[in-house]
């Protein structure tokens, strides 16, 4: 690829803030926003695959779409975003494609019964490092779920929910797999902002592949709230154990945990790490362990940056024994024009070793992009 089209990066269309004014307004409790987003990114290893056979370009996208919010008035509100992404390839034009994105997620309050509930649909057309290498990684993914948590006292609440995810792989090499998530919690309050918490999770692994299918019970401690003046978030603490058709049962510490320092009212930073099971895009159990550390802050009202490093270690019960470790970085900047009217600017590091040659790879990725919401 040459240099001048390297730095033909094009403005793209981002969300806006969240006060612009709506496009259409339906009645006194709902309105419409129209959107529009475009990007233009170099990617200097499209596939992520080794450094021998990688391949760079240029890619375009254009995403227009639409968003209905509802419930500026009473206890039920819910958010649908549909728009379609068209994506353009400077050279490797077999890659382009259109792909649908349906979010909807809507919450209920009353005195004493709070309910969350969301639904999506999104077709992908990118490889990440679960499915690294020459692959096609095209897949559809469905996820959905709801929540509900009930105050039985002013120190106790419960909460109950369920999750599922699905994804469909265009690729026969990779294997389609669908996951059920069922969380049961206790919450005691030892303060007027923080809650101790005892809960339970089942989950159940359903691989497209004989003896690939896989139970999950984890059984965890953990807090949640405002903490101190500037830290807040949540995290549990346990055990999982994972029960396979195929193999023997095992076993791993568990850890959740997002919390957020408010550094300065303008500048915060964040924590989220998790460690527990997986399942791989070959139908193979793995461990994961990762940490991600990120900082936001607003210069002016209209200028604003933010950074993040992660890193994970990787385990996956395959015929290579193979282990990862990934790590990643990222930087980007953003500047609001008007209510209606944003851009930035975002660079990414990918970087992944493996004991297995064929899983490497180093990534790096420059965006600009611009959003209009109306």
């Amino acid at each position: 690829m040459s240099p001048t089209r390297r730095i033909a990066l094009l403005s793209t269309l981002t969300s806006a803030p969240v006060f612009a004014a709506p496009f259409l307004a339906i009645g006194d409790n709902a309105e419409v926003y129209l959107t529009a987003s475009t990007q233009a990114r170099y990617e200097d290893n499209i596939g992520l695959t080794p450094d021998a056979i990688k391949q760079d370009d240029m890619v375009y996208e254009f995403s227009p779409g639409f968003e209905l919010v509802y419930g500026k008035k009473g206890n039920l509100k819910s958010s649908l975003t549909v728009f379609e992404q068209f994506v353009r390839y400077s050279d490797l034009t077999n890659l382009d494609s259109e792909l649908l994105n349906v979010i909807w997620d809507a919450s209920y309050q009353a005195a004493k019964l709070t309910v969350d509930a969301d639904a999506s649909f999104r077709q992908v057309n990118q490889n990440d490092r679960g499915i690294a290498g020459a692959v096609n990684g095209r897949r559809d993914i469905i996820d959905g779920g709801a929540h509900a948590e009930y105050e039985f006292t002013a120190k106790t609440k419960g909460g109950v929910g369920i999750q599922y995810s699905e994804t469909s792989f265009a690729s026969a090499a990779l294997t389609d797999s669908k996951v059920y998530t069922i969380p049961v919690n206790y919450y005691y309050g030892i303060s007027p902002k923080v809650d101790l918490s005892a809960g339970f999770r089942y989950s159940a692994t359903s691989v497209d592949a004989a003896n690939r299918d896989s139970e999950d019970y984890n059984f965890n401690v953990g807090a949640r709230g405002e903490f101190t003046a500037k830290l807040n978030g949540s995290f549990d603490v346990g055990y999982t154990m994972r029960s396979q058709d195929a193999g023997d049962d095992e076993g791993v510490v568990a850890l959740n945990a997002g919390l957020a320092y408010d550094y300065s009212p303008k500048t915060q930073f964040s924590l989220n790490a998790r460690t527990g099971f997986d399942t791989s895009a070959s139908g193979n159990t793995q461990k994961t362990y990762g940490v991600t550390l990120g900082a936001s802050t607003q210069f002016t009202d209209a200028f604003g940056a933010n950074a993040s490093i992660g890193y994970q270690r990787i385990l996956i019960d395959d015929v290579f024994g193979r282990e990862d470790d990934y790590v990643t970085a990222g930087l980007g900047v953003s500047y609001t024009i008007t209510r209606n009217f944003s851009v930035g600017a975002d660079y990414a590091y990918r970087n992944n070793t493996s004991n297995n040659a064929a899983s490497e790879f180093v990534a790096n990725t420059v965006s600009v992009s611009a959003n209009f919401r109306y």
